[in-house]
């Protein structure tokens, strides 16, 4: 039997949300767009010919049968310029060079891409990126599902969003960064290494004058739907726009791999995408063998707490990869933020509620924080009274700062902990959470969790 058949059968019953797909067309199929099998990929960087998140021989390998007829292209299903309809549309990232064709200049693009990032980490990894002077061009697609180039090496770099700038930290490139934003600079606690950096304002309306001043290479930010959708026109002939989720549509890995190897920096990528594959390999193996699944909504913890996260939110993904099923998704909404409403909640047997809400590293009052916490959780309880998760006592919260962003695997093991305990004793979301301040947070070696819990989660496993 042939093998990759047999690597369909076995990796088509596993169900990916909120991460990239990939399909393929077996060379035997009657038609080159019937589904394959399924893995994540998330470098999203043209050259990426078999998506397995590394450019090498094997993507070589690959083209050269593609160009001779003997296999077909790998294409990735990606959200549609970041929506909350679900849409998503198929990319093949086999024309590395972006010349329209998928041929034999593009085993040299890549044969190129490979040595010249071969050159570039180096010159990252020994300290001396400030005399690597050679240039080089690579493609890629953004978090708005369009098809970018950046122009390497990246020497200065501008960091909008605390999400965004957390990334830039693990990535360990915040001595590149020459400017941000206000959200980053507010953070002092979480990212006191940003602190003197210049402030730059608002990342959804920045001054373009301003930006051009920094004089950067490139400017990291997310969606255009949310982040100054301008600044191609007014900046980009001067300046790279890097569009990359930070917290959209769950795709942290993708964000933090694809800018990590347009750093030079895909050491410290990699290392993230292992660690949290770590987790989130456990938790779909074990969800993918239940019966049954709970049912879970996250909605905004203020007011009354009928705004919801829906699709693309970050935290809607969170709770369908910890394995329940999230009503949300059936809504139709013009963003990724639902309303909810009490009658809408009492037909859908919401076992599960979990709040979210700023409110975690710099909240330097512990008491206040926790009587705000409880005060929203106790609106959360008359608002969705009868319900199954009202009734049970099981409405939860868990801080914004982890529940979206490159820490976002600590919610996704506190969610799995809370819907299935007995499937998941041995999971414990605190441990996880100080293993990543002690990866990736260096700033924060200090930082006394087990004193803050309570700003960052209210749970069963957290009382």
């Amino acid at each position: 039997m042939d093998k990759r058949i047999v690597a369909v059968a076995l990796v088509a019953v596993i169900i990916v949300a909120a991460v990239a797909v990939v399909f393929v067309a077996s060379p035997s199929s009657e038609n080159k767009d019937v589904d394959g099998a399924t893995k994540d990929c998330n470098l999203w960087v043209y050259g990426n010919v078999n998506g397995d998140n590394y450019i090498d021989q094997k993507d070589i390998d690959l083209l050269q049968k593609i160009i001779n007829g003997e296999d077909y292209e790998v294409y990735v299903d990606v959200y549609d310029g970041y929506n909350a309809s679900g849409t998503v549309s198929r990319i093949s990232f086999a024309d590395a060079n972006q010349d329209g064709k998928v041929d034999s200049k593009d085993i040299d693009y890549i044969k190129k891409i490979i040595t010249y990032q071969e050159r570039y980490s180096k010159a990252v990894s020994e300290g001396k990126l400030s005399s690597f002077n050679e240039t080089f061009r690579i493609y890629y697609n953004n978090c708005d599902n369009k098809t970018c180039k950046v122009d390497l090496p990246i020497k200065s770099l501008i960091s909008m969003y605390f999400s965004n700038s957390e990334i830039v930290r693990l990535l360990g490139a915040v001595d590149r960064v020459v400017a941000t934003d206000s959200t980053t600079v507010a953070k002092p606690t979480l990212l006191p290494e940003f602190k003197n950096i210049l402030n730059l304002g608002d990342r959804k309306a920045v001054n373009s004058e301003a930006v051009l001043k920094t004089n950067a290479d490139a400017y990291f930010t997310g969606s255009a739907s949310t982040y100054s959708a301008y600044l191609e026109e007014t900046v980009g002939d001067h300046m790279d726009i890097i569009r990359l989720s930070a917290w959209e549509d769950n795709n942290v890995m993708v964000g933090a791999l694809t800018l990590g190897y347009m750093l030079g920096c895909t050491e410290k990528a990699y290392e993230y995408i292992d660690w949290c594959h770590k987790y989130m390999d456990l938790i779909s193996e074990r969800v993918s063998k239940l019966s049954g699944k709970v049912t879970a909504i996250v909605p905004k913890g203020r007011g009354i707490c009928l705004e919801g996260n829906g699709m693309g939110s970050g935290q809607y993904e969170i709770t369908e990869l910890a394995g329940a099923l999230n009503p949300a998704g059936e809504l139709k909404a013009s963003s990724e933020y639902p309303n909810f409403t009490s009658e809408w909640a009492l037909t859908k047997n919401i076992q599960f509620i979990i709040l979210s809400g700023y409110c975690g590293f710099e909240k330097s009052a512990p008491d206040q924080v926790k009587a705000a916490v409880d005060d929203i959780i106790n609106n959360a309880y008359e608002t969705y009274k009868g319900t199954p998760a009202a009734t049970n006592k099981q409405i939860y919260f868990i801080a914004n700062e982890i529940f979206t962003g490159p820490s976002n695997i600590v919610s996704l093991a506190y969610c799995a902990e809370w819907f299935y305990p007995d499937l998941f004793e041995d999971l414990d979301g605190t441990a996880v959470f100080q293993e990543y301040i002690d990866k990736f947070c260096p700033a924060l070696k200090d930082y006394d969790l087990k004193a803050h819990l309570d700003q960052f989660v209210v749970g069963p496993s957290t009382a």
